[in-house]
């Protein structure tokens, strides 16, 4: 255990947590986390007005923080529109020490119960700033928060940004829904970016009013619970599976018809886009 926890970068060394950053790493817990993906959702999906406006450093991800899920949904996206960029963002430590190897995927310890926990966030990001084509993703909320709950995000980021000459950020809205398969899906969608905000409150003030309004656009949509409005991703395994499928592919071809695992008339029909790698 002592060694295991040795691995881990010191959170107080800002140097060691780029120097821990794998590309190998980053390239293969990618490949991992996208079957995991695969597994446990019915698709990912993002809104058709929702990819990036931005894809260059020095840049910053905000999003909402639904669920569990948001580190891994962080490097599917990282992977498919922002893979040039060497990427970075914090965990609070004591969920970090269990993960240890995030660290090989540029993820950080963070006390967020230390009232130190400000700065060392900011020291942190200002090296990683200072390393060309960075991006730092942020759950802005800092907790776990429902999707309907009034956005209040933490001013780490917002601070981070009043220091940082021509960062962008992007807010990145996140939500986990079922709809007609008994999977459910991982829906997102990037809002407007805002730059040059001013002062850490204007930068609150703005990023707050980005994300909130891209959350409110990707909840319609996936109130919707219609496929057309969004650019598939990833395609997971349709149907239910076992005794339930045998009976219904049976049905289909005594029909003479094809037999169509999926459950929603659009996701009979070719999708608009399939990028899976």
């Amino acid at each position: 255990m002592r060694a295991r926890e040795q691995s881990v970068p010191p959170d107080s060394d800002p140097a060691a947590i780029i120097r821990a950053r794998s590309p190998w790493w980053t390239q293969r817990i990618g490949e991992s986390f996208e079957r995991l993906a695969l597994r446990h959702f019915n698709a990912v999906r993002i809104a058709a007005w929702g990819q990036p406006q931005v894809t260059q450093g020095p840049l910053a991800i905000c999003s909402n923080h639904p669920g569990w899920w948001d580190p891994i949904t962080f490097v599917l996206l990282q992977r498919r529109f922002l893979s040039q960029l060497a990427s970075y963002g914090p965990m609070a430590s004591s969920a970090f020490r269990r993960y240890p190897f995030f660290a090989k995927i540029g993820i950080f310890g963070l006390d967020t119960a230390s009232p130190q926990a400000g700065r060392q966030f900011m020291r942190i990001a200002q090296t990683i700033y200072q390393q060309p084509h960075s991006c730092l993703w942020v759950t802005g909320q800092g907790e776990f928060a429902d999707v309907r709950t009034p956005l209040q995000l933490k001013a780490g980021l917002a601070h981070v940004a009043a220091s940082v000459p021509g960062l962008t950020v992007l807010p990145l809205a996140i939500e986990y829904v079922f709809w007609q398969e008994k999977l459910p899906e991982l829906l997102v969608a990037f809002g407007d970016p805002v730059t040059q905000a001013g002062t850490a409150r204007d930068w609150q003030a703005q990023l707050t009013a980005s994300l909130g309004a891209a959350m409110q656009r990707l909840a319609t949509d996936a109130q919707s619970r219609d496929p057309a409005r969004f650019v598939t991703l990833q395609e997971g395994r349709k149907g239910i599976g076992g005794l339930y499928d045998t009976v219904r592919r049976l049905i289909a071809h005594a029909k003479g018809e094809r037999f169509q695992a999926g459950h929603m008339e659009q996701d009979a029909r070719p999708p608009r886009e399939n990028v899976s790698r």
